[in-house]
């Protein structure tokens, strides 16, 4: 082995007895403002080596609107016994060396600032804020009535029957809400999200997160790269999402859902009304009744299967197979038009189909549902479902 090859083993040799050492905290790189560098958080917050300093309790009585910010750590919401409103944080600090944990301690910062009706609690410290080694958890007590505003960074955020007109900020970390009775809106990137008995009306917005929602009101969504799972939603949904799936189940309200690049699932819905505009990837709709449903696909199939349509269904499609199963006792109105594609009847009912040289069509009259499908560069299908 040559000179320079020995000397680069030795120096990685040293390199990883040093970096040993240095995550398991016998050693740190010290700033010129005392905080501790580390080059990766999650080896850095070893729960071998947490330092737990208990902050004295904040208690309050008839505040209405509480907020929360927490630069790295959890926050769990209860309701109160009583009326009382109990604010519980504990500064947990991870490093091997108790005096070096202590000092870090004593850099961290809980400020407030209330008033009669509101109160402001903020995390913060001494110079830059040691990401690395640091984590705050608040244990938060209220009641119902109380109006709640969280913006927390890296760590969960648990809330269970507490708590009316929430707004919560959320970053590298999940949310996990449930029976409330209130209005929720989320604002989220990099996790988890799941609510479950909202009994009012979500607006969220999200990136890079995955989403489940069980038994809600009306639901408003903005999101990119976000799979959505909705189950059991009683009122109207919007949806404005890219890059993921949309899956959706037993559903009563109206459906918009603007999409690009979206998987879509439908499965028991009844509605109303129904509009999906999405391209580039597959829309699935099974056992699905409504008055009017009004669908736009490009770069994609379209496979839906109903039970009963009262008034009118439009299918407007470029680029993509379109397939219409019904139950073979609806006799419906067709004008079914396609461009460079194909009209295949699979029905039990006969129908007289008009074939061009690049064009196809279908077209009868006095029927119900109306459905009215032009479509470009693909095949229609009709079949029975039963």
């Amino acid at each position: 082995m040559k000179r320079n090859e020995i000397l680069i083993v030795v120096v990685l040799i040293i390199f990883g007895i040093m970096y040993h050492f240095y995550k398991s905290g016998d050693i740190d790189l010290i700033t010129k403002n005392g905080f501790h560098i580390s080059i990766s958080s999650t080896k850095l917050l070893d729960k071998d080596h947490t330092n737990d300093f208990i902050v004295k309790d904040i208690n309050l009585y008839g505040i209405k609107h509480i907020e929360i910010i927490n630069k790295a750590g959890e926050i769990t919401v209860k309701r109160s016994k009583d009326n009382t409103i109990i604010i519980k944080p504990i500064i947990c600090v991870y490093h091997k060396n108790k005096s070096i944990a202590n000092k870090i301690y004593n850099k961290i910062k809980i400020k407030s600032e209330n008033n009669t009706k509101n109160i402001k609690i903020e995390v913060d410290s001494h110079g830059k804020f040691p990401y690395k080694r640091v984590r705050v958890k608040f244990t938060i007590l209220i009641p119902e009535t109380v109006e709640l505003n969280i913006f927390n960074r890296y760590g969960n955020i648990n809330m269970k029957d507490a708590g009316k007109n929430i707004y919560i900020n959320e970053k590298y970390g999940d949310i996990l809400v449930s029976d409330i009775n209130s209005n929720l809106k989320i604002t989220h990137k990099y996790g988890i999200i799941k609510l479950k008995n909202i009994s009012g009306n979500v607006e969220l917005k999200s990136k890079h997160s995955k989403l489940s929602i069980n038994k809600s009101l009306s639901l408003q969504i903005e999101s990119e790269f976000t799979n959505l799972n909705l189950e059991n939603i009683k009122d109207d949904i919007k949806i404005k999402n890219s890059h993921s799936l949309i899956n959706m189940k037993k559903i009563t309200g109206n459906i918009i859902i603007q999409s690009r690049h979206c998987k879509i699932k439908l499965n028991d819905i009844d509605s109303e009304y129904l509009y999906i505009k999405n391209s580039y990837d597959d829309v699935y709709i099974k056992n699905i009744s409504g008055n009017n449903i009004n669908l736009h696909i490009c770069h994609a199939d379209l496979n839906i299967n109903f039970n009963e349509i009262k008034e009118q269904m439009n299918i407007n499609s470029e680029y993509s197979d379109t397939t219409i199963k019904y139950p073979k006792s609806t006799n419906p109105s067709l004008n079914i038009c396609t461009k460079y594609g194909k009209i295949k009847n699979y029905s039990k009912t006969k129908f007289t189909i008009i074939k061009q040289k690049h064009n196809q069509s279908l077209s009868t009259q006095n029927g119900n549902p109306e459905i009215i499908i032009n479509n470009y560069y693909g095949h229609v299908y009709l079949k029975n479902n039963d």
